[in-house]
């Protein structure tokens, strides 16, 4: 499993280089640059420079880098005899970050719709701080640690997103996107069969465990038992098809926003390899 997991990574950390901008005129993604060219101020400049739909791809690109090195993290926790109790919790982490990313660069919809659903990331991300800070309350001002809520409605409005409102009148979108929960947005990445709450199940095992939590007693020096210790790498199956999983599809979902042709096909093999190793 160990194996498999880093080469596959490695391999695609590889080919997805290129993958993140238009390769040929015809793409969807170069109709997207013109269709939101009048996402601009009167002085041609937007808060984000000449093209925002650019930094929504960027922002995909960099979720996926996410979803790269937390398969990397659970590949190296796969190894045994295991001494670190965590490769759900990652692996968690890697599927959340690939259902993010697949939102954000789904081929089907406009590039308006694209920039309102970043734009609607952004501010559901800045309220999620805002209302943290206010508990910790840390001492230091809110835009130490993050954009804050105001901000991001005010470059919205400066690329004359239409808001979405609650029944307070309080902008919790952008052109008709509102913010999905992480449980509706990672079946397109594990689907809707109870993947992902078997996934956020054994995470909080795992921080239990961790902690001690079951036995009422501290950790072991390892923070694993001796029954985790010497667990079979191939129940962890389930977990690496998962991880493979959160890999593949945002990569074929920038294949098609950015008519990569080739690296679709190439994508293909491997994905046939894959299932040749591990069964569909």
């Amino acid at each position: 499993m160990h194996e498999l997991l880093t080469q596959v990574t490695d391999d695609l950390a590889q080919r997805s280089v290129d993958a993140w901008r238009p390769a040929f005129g015809s793409s969807p993604a170069r109709w997207e640059v013109e269709a939101t060219a009048r996402l601009m101020r009167s002085d041609k400049v937007t808060p984000w420079g000449r093209a925002p739909i650019e930094v929504v791809w960027k922002a995909g690109e960099l979720l996926y880098v996410a979803v790269l090195e937390y398969v990397r993290a659970t590949a190296a926790l796969l190894v045994p005899p295991f001494r670190t109790w965590a490769p759900t919790t990652v692996a968690r982490s890697a599927v959340e970050a690939s259902a993010q990313a697949l939102w954000l660069l789904d081929p089907k919809i406009p590039g308006r719709i694209r920039v309102g659903r970043y734009s609607t990331m952004r501010l559901y991300a800045a309220r999620q701080l805002e209302y943290t800070h206010g508990k910790v309350s840390p001492g230091d001002p809110l835009h130490i640690y993050g954009t804050p809520p105001a901000n991001v409605a005010a470059e919205a409005g400066a690329l004359g997103l239409k808001p979405v409102t609650n029944k307070n009148s309080n902008a919790i979108g952008y052109e008709g996107e509102k913010p999905k929960s992480i449980n509706t947005l990672v079946q397109a990445v594990v689907g809707g069969n109870g993947a992902y709450s078997l996934l956020s199940g054994s995470a909080h095992s795992e921080f239990w465990s961790l902690l001690g939590g079951y036995q009422n007693q501290g950790p072991s020096p390892f923070g694993v038992s001796v029954e985790q210790q010497e667990a079979e790498v191939a129940s962890f199956v389930p977990l690496v098809r998962a991880c493979l999983q959160a890999l593949l599809k945002p990569i074929d979902h920038a294949c098609e926003l950015f008519d990569r042709r080739a690296l679709a096909n190439d994508l293909q093999r491997v994905f046939t390899k894959i299932v040749a190793l591990m069964g569909e």
